[in-house]
This record gives C-alpha cells, structure tokens and sequence, in this order.
C-alpha cells in the first residue's frame, strides 16, 4: 500500500460516516448476497434496520439478513475498493479486502471477499465501459408484447 491508501485503511470506521445513505443501502443488499450461504448469525443487525429497506423491497427470498460485522465489511471495502480501482487485479483486492477483515476483527472468509471483489468490479466496469444498447431494446420489446 503506498501513503495514501495506508491513511484510508487508517481511517476506514471514520470514512465510512461519510458514505451517502443510497450507498449503504445498496452495500447492505450486498452485504445479504455475500452472507446467503452462511449459517444465520446472531449478531447484531442495526444497520439492516437502519438501511435494510432496500434490499426487503427487491428481496425474492435469496438473500440473508446481514450481521452488522458483513455490512462493515462491506461498507470498508467498497471505501478501500475506491482508493486502489487503478492499482489492482481482482486477486490483489481479494488480499486487500482480506487485510481489512484481520484488521477491524470482522468475521468474514476468503470467499467473502472473492464474491465482494467481483462485485465491486463488475459494477465498476459497468459505469465506465457500458454495454451496447442491443440488449436493453430487446428487453424493452419483450416486455410489451
């Protein structure tokens, strides 16, 4: 990490106030993919409470109820994800992410942040090389015959 990813990763917790409220929604409803397949946890769930509302509206019955620990993970990781986008391979970030786990004592598995990465590329990828137009007409005509 160089100087100034050093100082976010410092400063992830106070970083993490800053994020927009839309933002944490939609990093809760990560949060609920990443944690779909693990067994319920009985840890608190306040940030679900506060942001989960999001994900209750598009929820088809996939995703769980992320512990705080999953949504703080996820909240860090998207900061950290924004400071090294330029600097890094999805393996690296996994690594990266992975750092963040050991550091702040949240209760997550590599796997965690394999999924994360991916997601946090994949969107990233989408904002900046977006796909052509064909696909979103061909919905568009399949949904109003």
């Amino acid at each position: 990490m160089d100087e100034n990813t050093a100082e976010v990763f410092q400063n992830l917790p106070n970083l993490e106030k800053s994020l927009p409220d839309e933002d944490k929604r939609s990093l809760v409803n990560f949060a609920g993919y990443l944690c779909r397949h693990d067994e319920e946890s009985s840890d608190t769930k306040i940030y679900y409470r506060k942001y989960g509302h999001f994900t209750e509206s598009i929820n088809r019955g996939g995703l769980a109820i992320p512990s705080d620990s999953v949504c703080q993970f996820c909240m860090f990781s998207y900061i950290l994800f924004h400071e090294i986008v330029n600097k890094t391979c999805r393996k690296s970030l996994t690594n990266a992410l992975m750092s963040i786990w050991e550091s702040y004592s949240l209760n997550m598995e590599k796997k965690h942040g394999k999924i994360l990465s991916n997601i946090l590329f994949n969107n990233h990828s989408k904002l900046f090389c977006p796909r052509s137009t064909k696909e979103p007409k061909q919905k568009v005509l399949k949904l109003s015959k």
